[in-house]
């Protein structure tokens, strides 16, 4: 598998190596001190199952766990399964100092794991000092990965898409708002409607000019009353239209 290291916000290509006395070339996770530990892999010594390297970096391994008992002692060996869609990445989570830990969380998926792993503190052994992570995970394919780094608020989600890890600010969500079920029985789901201030109440009706009825009055009432009595006559009789009628 690919090897990468997340560091600060970001990635970079393989496992550096440190030299050691007693074990030679090593990767050390974590620290050694009050209060932290640390784990040192060793790499695989036999020639045929070296994995790949350039320089003082790891290109390409595979985490094997050479313990013959319940305690992991795990060396890097050569891939030979040839894994797709996954990686190693190494996350090392050491941030600000202060208060706050650093950690490596799986959010979605079920694949992705911590492999091994040492930690170290932000500023001493204080209890009120954070601690930080260093921990080798295999990270699959489209799996998200929440990276929070120690002693603030920061924080990082990490996938692996098209076999190369990915990295992007963290960003808070609100969850989305559940459907309720209709009465119907029918198992379809309707979005609640929301009602509050930000709704617009319905305008009252009210009647335009056009639709105003005039207010009748009593000589017009007369004048209607004449206008019928007159409406009986013969064709070609001549009447008086109401406006030319005289009152007496």
């Amino acid at each position: 598998m690919k090897t990468y290291t997340f560091a600060s916000g970001s990635v970079s290509r393989g496992f550096v190596l440190t030299e050691d006395e007693k074990r030679g070339p090593t990767l050390t996770l974590g620290e050694y001190g009050p209060g932290s530990w640390a784990v040192w892999i060793p790499l695989n010594r036999i020639p045929e199952n070296a994995p790949v390297i350039n320089g003082n970096v790891v290109q390409d391994a595979f985490l094997l766990n050479a313990s013959q008992n319940d305690q992991p002692f795990f060396v890097l060996s050569k891939d030979k399964s040839q894994s797709n869609g996954c990686c190693l990445i190494r996350f090392l989570t050491i941030g600000e100092g202060g208060k706050g830990n650093g950690y490596v969380d799986r959010i979605t998926g079920f694949r992705s794991k911590r492999l091994a792993g040492g930690h170290g503190r932000n500023s001493g052994i204080t209890p009120t000092n954070g601690t930080w992570s260093d921990e080798i995970w295999v990270v699959h394919e489209r799996e998200l990965v929440r990276v929070q780094l120690a002693g603030c608020e920061t924080a990082f989600a990490v996938r692996v898409c098209n076999g190369e890890p990915t990295v992007e600010p963290w960003v808070e969500r609100e969850p989305r708002q559940k459907p309720q079920s209709s009465d119907n029985g029918g198992g379809k789901h309707q979005w609640r409607t929301l009602k509050g201030s930000h709704v617009a109440p319905e305008p009252a009706w009210s009647p335009g000019i056009d639709a105003i009825e005039p207010e009748q009055t009593e000589f017009d009432a007369e004048l209607e009353e004449m206008a019928r009595a007159t409406s009986g006559r013969r064709a070609g009789t001549k009447t008086c239209r109401p406006d030319q009628l005289v009152m007496a």
